[in-house]
C-alpha cells in the first residue's frame, strides 16, 4: 500500500495560485458622503431612474441616513484607491412588500419562527391568541374592485403592493397580449399606481376581470390579516358600522 501511495504522489502535480496574484486587493470600509462622486459611476446604468425616483443625491442621502440610523449600514469596496463596489444593509425590512414581489416559500415567507416562544406565560399566550382571533373575525371577507381602488388611493405603499399582485397574476395566467397592454401603463412614479391598477381591471374581459378581482380580494384579506391595525381600513369599518346601524333602525 505504501508503494502505491508513493507512486500516486509521483504522478500528481499541485499548482497553487493565491487570488492576490491575479486579482487586485480589495478593502472594505464604511461608506462616507465624500465617496459620493466616486461611487456614482457604478450606478451609471440606472442613475436616471434612481434619481427620478429618489432624488439627485439619493446615494449621499442613503449614506447619511446610515450614519444616523443604527439599523442601517453602508459599505464601500476600495481597490487601487478607487471605489469598485457598494452595498447597503438594513434591519428595517418591509417584509410584506418582499412577500408580494418574490417567492419566499422556501424561506418560510421570512416568518419569525421564534415568535411563538416569546410569550412564556400561558395566560398571556391565550390572551394574545384571542386578540388575534378577534381581529381576524372583524376583517371583511370580500372587497370589490371599486373598494380595492378606494383603499389603494389612501396609501401609496398599499397601492404598490396591489399593483405587484396584478402584474403577478397576469404573468401566472400567461395573458401575454393583455400584459403587453398593461405594461404600457407601468408606473414611473408613485402617483401612477392607481392608474395602473385601474387599467389592470379595465383591459380584461368580464370573465378574466372577475378572476383578477377574486385573486386581488384574497390578497387584500391576507394583507389585512397580517396588518389588522392598518389605518387604511378604519374609515371603511366606520362606514360599514353606520350602514349596519341604519339597517337595524329603519327610522
Amino acid at each position: 500500500e505504501n508503494a502505491k501511495d508513493t507512486s500516486l504522489m509521483n504522478e500528481l502535480d499541485l499548482f497553487y495560485c493565491p487570488s492576490s496574484k491575479i486579482l487586485p486587493t480589495i478593502d472594505i470600509r464604511k461608506a462616507t458622503v465624500e465617496d459620493f462622486d466616486d461611487l456614482m459611476p457604478l450606478f451609471q446604468k440606472e442613475s436616471a431612474y434612481l434619481q427620478q425616483r429618489h432624488g439627485e443625491f439619493f446615494l449621499a442621502e442613503l449614506i447619511e441616513a446610515a450614519q444616523r440610523d443604527k439599523r442601517m449600514q453602508t459599505l464601500v469596496a476600495i481597490s487601487n484607491n478607487k471605489p469598485v463596489g457598494f452595498v447597503s444593509f438594513t434591519t428595517n425590512v418591509d417584509v410584506m412588500s418582499l412577500r408580494n414581489s418574490f417567492y419566499l416559500e422556501q424561506f418560510d415567507d421570512f416568518e419569525n419562527t421564534e415568535i411563538n416562544h416569546q410569550v412564556e406565560d400561558p395566560n398571556e399566550s391565550e390572551k394574545f391568541n384571542k386578540n388575534i382571533e378577534t381581529k381576524i373575525k372583524e376583517i371583511k371577507q370580500s372587497y370589490t374592485k371599486d373598494e380595492i381602488m378606494a383603499l389603494a388611493m389612501k396609501d401609496v405603499d398599499f397601492a404598490e403592493i396591489i399593483a405587484g399582485h396584478i402584474m403577478h397574476f397576469y404573468t401566472e395566467k400567461e395573458w401575454e397580449l393583455e400584459q403587453k397592454e398593461l405594461l404600457k401603463q407601468s408606473p414611473e412614479d408613485d402617483g401612477k399606481y392607481i392608474e395602473f391598477i385601474k387599467a389592470g381591471f379595465e383591459i380584461l374581459e368580464d370573465v378574466r376581470c372577475d378572476e383578477l378581482e377574486k385573486y386581488v380580494n384574497e390578497k387584500v384579506i391576507e394583507y389585512r390579516t397580517d396588518n389588522p391595525d392598518d389605518e387604511i381600513f378604519n374609515d371603511q369599518d366606520e362606514d360599514e358600522l353606520k350602514e349596519d346601524e341604519a339597517k337595524q333602525d329603519p327610522h
